[in-house]
């Protein structure tokens, strides 16, 4: 920590030397690996990586580089400060102002997820085959589990101490292939900051594989469908929300909002709330964003209104004459405020008296149009349909064809339990996201195919 801190220090001075403003940036990752098919380790590596970001300017000019160690850093500034005179001036570039961001030491950072025994990996699947192989010979267990830190620091010449922020992580999923029942999978994810954060509990997967196992397939036909979302559906349907809901976004054309529908707009029902809450989220909190921004409760929707818009990129807020006033949402600490209805597994099947599909995972989502906040995508790891209170049918795999207009204002109820999940992007450093959401969010009317 004291290093990076130091070298960020000792950049920014050299950029000062060259009597110009600029800032530095740090991200670095520890990545330990283990990929699971057919019942054996395919994969067992470890990784580590680091990047220092450098952006330089002088009047309406700016110039940016990065480098992989300190030493190629001091070399890319001396370097930049040569060419930024050739750089095209910028029309809407303001100066740069003081990071507003403070250092906070993190008590959640667990150095054993840092050089993980791979054994612990292993042994995580050896005891998901031992109990799915006495099920039936035929099943394949699957799946992968990553562990590891990840650290991040900024200072600008308009700062004098730097940023640093150093955490820890994991996440996973075990992935039962019932190859007896038409390959049919099921799948159980985990997500922690800590060891103490394994869950190692089976219930719920051999739930669902009774479910699969004992009940009648059935096509489902083209219509409308009050539907059960879990937790890990509804997070993923939430973290894409996020996306188009964002200061960004509207900017860029690329929102549902515009003139008619803004901040102070009731647009979704009044049982929905989703707020950034560092203060009592417990995962992943974060003094401050990798843009150097403090990072601080705030509601994005409260009772269905929308409350605020955030802006995390000063290029963005530059050329739209917006102020910085967020970290970036990948770093949210987004939480789903919960409601009354059922918690567990076997109170929810029973709260259903009408035929409701219950879909545990959704893949591939994806937008058909953001600007009517339409979003498509498909269920997968367990598709069932609930008839008066029973679990009566297992069902190929549907897709979700809506939009968020309709499905956040039709939420009949969600659980008063609210559960953690990943909906890390898997994709560059690491940079652990979690949301917690309701065990469980009924949605009526929802389109489906």
């Amino acid at each position: 920590m004291e290093t990076i801190q130091k070298n960020l220090t000792e950049l920014s001075d050299q950029i000062k030397k060259h009597h110009l403003d600029g800032e530095v940036s740090y991200k670095s990752d520890h990545s330990n690996m283990i990929r699971a098919g057919r019942s054996q380790i395919s994969l067992n590596v470890t990784e580590t990586r680091e990047l220092y970001s450098i952006e330089l300017y002088k009047n309406k000019k700016m110039i940016t580089g990065s480098a992989i160690n300190k030493n190629e850093a001091s070399a890319m500034i001396d370097d930049l400060s040569k060419k930024i005179d050739h750089m095209p001036e910028i029309s809407f570039l303001t100066p740069i102002e003081p990071l507003n961001g403070t250092n906070k030491k993190n008590d959640h950072f667990d150095p054993s997820l840092e050089n993980i025994n791979s054994q612990i990996m292993v042994d995580i699947y050896k005891k998901a085959d031992e109990l799915f192989i006495k099920k039936d010979k035929h099943n394949h267990i699957s799946g992968s589990f990553s562990s590891g830190s990840y650290s991040y620091g900024i200072i600008n010449t308009k700062t004098k101490e730097p940023l640093y922020h150093k955490g820890s992580d994991f996440n996973g999923e075990i992935v039962v292939q019932i190859n007896s029942h038409d390959k049919k999978e099921i799948q159980k994810l985990m997500v922690g900051e800590t060891m103490n954060d394994l869950d190692l509990n089976f219930q719920e997967l051999e739930n669902l594989y009774e479910y699969t196992t004992t009940t009648p397939y059935k096509k489902l036909s083209e219509g409308k469908y009050d539907v059960i979302l879990s937790a890990e559906a509804m997070g993923e349907l939430c973290a894409y929300f996020l996306w188009i809901s964002s200061g960004e976004s509207k900017e860029y054309g690329q929102s549902y909002l515009n003139d008619q529908r803004k901040v102070g707009d009731q647009l979704f029902g009044k049982n929905f709330t989703i707020a950034d809450a560092p203060s009592t989220h417990p995962l992943f909190k974060r003094p401050f964003g990798q843009n150097g921004f403090r990072h601080t409760d705030r509601h994005l929707l409260k009772n269905g209104v929308l409350v605020d818009l955030t802006y995390a990129d000063k290029m963005t807020c530059d050329r739209f004459n917006k102020k910085m006033n967020s970290c970036s949402q990948g770093e949210y600490n987004l939480m789903v405020e919960g409601g009354t209805g059922p918690n567990d597994q076997s109170a929810m099947i029973k709260s259903c008296k009408t035929p409701t599909i219950f879909i545990n995972f959704l893949h591939y989502l994806n937008f058909t149009n953001t600007t009517k906040a339409e979003i498509t995508g498909t269920s997968r790891f367990g598709t069932f349909l609930i008839e008066n209170g029973k679990v009566t049918h297992n069902l190929e795999k549907v897709r979700l064809l809506d939009n968020f207009f309709n499905l956040f204002n039709n939420i009949e109820w969600l659980s008063s339990k609210v559960v953690n999940i990943s909906a890390t992007n898997s994709y560059g450093f690491r940079s652990p996201f979690g949301i917690s959401v309701p065990q469980y969010v009924k949605i009526n009317n929802v389109s489906l195919s």
